[in-house]
């Protein structure tokens, strides 16, 4: 179990009894962090919450970028702890590897998920899943597709 503030397992172990209503921003917080420091300079960043088209009474909340992209061979690991995708390109990117850990964390501890598409070169785009009647989504605001 990771013991630091705010670590992947900070879900788990609060102890405070239910959803916590900053989790939402925790989760995009991250997911943001990730695309713009994984996208070259000049890069773009689309960030979109909206009911899920896939999944009856979830919302979706996404992050699409153009960066370096996340070879197929690595997507099943980057959400376990301390897993970093070795690419020269972003060898020099400061990270522990943690921050795809929490996304998971937060969103399965509320009844979600995440997933994940991604291209070498053309970027990435991270889908993350939360119950729609959630009430850590009670005053998030959504967009129409």
């Amino acid at each position: 179990m990771d013991a630091r503030p705010g670590g992947p397992d900070a879900a788990r172990r609060s102890g405070r009894g239910g959803p916590h209503p900053q989790e939402p921003d925790r989760i995009l917080k991250n997911l943001i962090s990730n695309a713009v420091k994984y996208s070259p300079g000049g890069g773009r960043v689309v960030i979109a919450a909206r009911p899920s088209a896939e999944r009856a009474g979830m919302v979706e909340l996404s992050v699409e970028d153009g960066g370096v992209g996340i070879p197929a061979s690595h997507l099943s690991r980057i959400f376990d702890k301390y897993v970093r995708v070795p690419n020269r390109e972003t060898a020099a990117v400061r990270g522990l590897g943690l921050g795809l850990a929490l996304v998971r964390a937060l969103a399965e501890a509320h009844g979600g998920g995440v997933e994940v598409e991604s291209l070498p070169g053309k970027g990435s785009t991270f889908r993350v899943f939360l119950p729609a009647e959630s009430p850590v989504l009670a005053n998030f605001p959504t967009s129409s597709p």
